[in-house]
């Protein structure tokens, strides 16, 4: 009884950390990587997709590693899915590292840019990149958020894995489970968003941002599975389909309805 306990949270922690891996490397947030070939070589970058505020201009940072000397690059800039005149934006060089001062501009935001670099032979233009503008989280709240939504997303996998095999302590995860997506999702989510982009709630029915949808479906299968368990844990299924439901959910990449 006691190796299988401990099979079960190692599964749950293996699933919760290949659910948040999978997420980091596909969010539409996370810088983009980019490469650019010049004399036959390639060179790599990764791109920012999104910015914080920080007063009256916003410091957007790059690395490119070996870039060559004589290269001069530039920055062009509107507003996304606009018509408006692109925006020249001189690029600063330190070593490896380049740097573009932007306008700040309000939080929620959303702007295209591409680089363009110049040598005294050729152009070297990189591809459209999408950014959003946000505004500083207080650590106070984002740690909190993404602690409960950790603890929320492995006590789920460990509840689903329990009512799979029938055993009476799934509902114990389950309702800690609920307690901390409630907490962490609907709480604090709400206020980190407002922190952020200045709106508690951008989803149903008020919008259809990702991020608050997905926590709202995930929120309400999980408050079914307990209700129908509330006076006899017989319904193990229902839990298994809410764990079920939140490591799909878990999957989906944070803001991909903003961009």
């Amino acid at each position: 009884m006691k190796k299988k306990n401990t099979l079960f949270w190692i599964l749950a922690i293996l699933l919760t950390l290949a659910a948040a891996l999978f997420q980091r490397m596909t969010g539409p947030t996370n810088p983009k990587r980019v490469h650019f070939i010049l004399n036959e070589k390639e060179y790599h970058s990764k791109m920012p997709r999104s910015i914080t505020n920080t007063g009256d201009f916003c410091n957007l940072k790059f690395t490119i590693k070996d870039f060559p000397d004589d290269v001069v690059g530039s920055l062009f800039i509107r507003k996304c899915r606009s018509n408006e005149v692109w925006a020249r934006l001189p690029v600063e060089r330190t070593g490896d590292t380049f740097s573009v001062q932007l306008p700040a501009a309000p939080a929620a935001t959303k702007v295209e840019y591409y680089l363009l670099f110049e040598t005294g032979k050729c152009l070297i233009p990189g591809e459209k990149i999408v950014m959003r503008y946000k505004n500083n989280v207080p650590a106070f709240l984002l740690i909190p958020h993404i602690l409960l939504m950790f603890t929320a997303m492995l006590l789920s996998n460990l509840a689903g894995l329990n009512a799979f095999f029938r055993r009476e302590r799934y509902m114990n995860y389950a309702k800690i489970a609920f307690a901390c997506l409630l907490l962490g999702g609907l709480v604090l989510g709400c206020l980190v968003q407002k922190a952020a982009f200045g709106q508690f709630w951008t989803g149903f029915p008020f919008g259809n941002d990702m991020t608050d949808n997905k926590t709202l479906f995930v929120f309400l299968v999980w408050f079914i599975a307990l209700i129908a368990n509330r006076k006899t844990a017989k319904r193990p299924i229902l839990v298994g389909i809410a764990a079920l439901a939140m490591l799909v959910i878990f999957c989906i990449p944070h803001s991909l309805g903003g961009f």
